[in-house]
């Protein structure tokens, strides 16, 4: 099953490769809760503009999550602001069956700095990634705001 969420995310990238702007970074916590590998679009084809992200991360202890976001970067020179919000997808356990998550889906937001030359084809980002986590209490529903930093490095192509 985790072998078919990898296929569909390869596949995704692979044809996509004709469209300009688009970069694949690795994140370290974050979206993808430890580590993700991401797949970027940019709409605009500048720095600043419309972004939309898509990702994988995976535990060996079989936990899977797939993070979709999209955001907005600010910014001229090579100092930027990316702002933006998504979701992601959790199932698996990290290390045994009593930390086990069922699928569920949580909402998130993003804040991250970002460095990136105008013409640079690497770049480097840092924020934080607040999670809103949906946790099942006795006759009720709660959801709570975790706070979570991620740190990403990435190139464009």
């Amino acid at each position: 099953m985790k072998a078919k969420y990898l296929i569909l995310l390869l596949i995704l990238i692979a044809t996509t490769c004709a469209l300009r702007s688009q970069s694949i970074y690795v994140e370290f916590a974050g979206r993808g809760l430890f580590y993700s590998i991401n797949y970027e679009h940019n709409f605009s084809g500048e720095i600043s503009g419309w972004r939309g992200q898509v990702g994988m991360g995976y535990l060996p202890t079989s936990l899977i999550s797939i993070p979709v976001s999209a955001s907005y970067v600010f910014g001229k020179g090579s100092n930027h602001l990316e702002l933006g919000g998504g979701a992601t997808y959790f199932e698996g356990y990290i290390w045994g069956d009593d930390d086990k998550f069922n699928p569920s889906i949580n909402v998130l937001a993003t804040c991250y700095y970002r460095y990136q030359k105008p013409n640079g084809k690497f770049y480097f980002k840092l924020g934080v990634t607040p999670t809103f986590l949906e946790i099942p209490l006795p006759r009720r529903i709660r959801f709570v705001a975790v706070p979570w930093a991620g740190i990403g490095v990435g190139y464009k192509f």
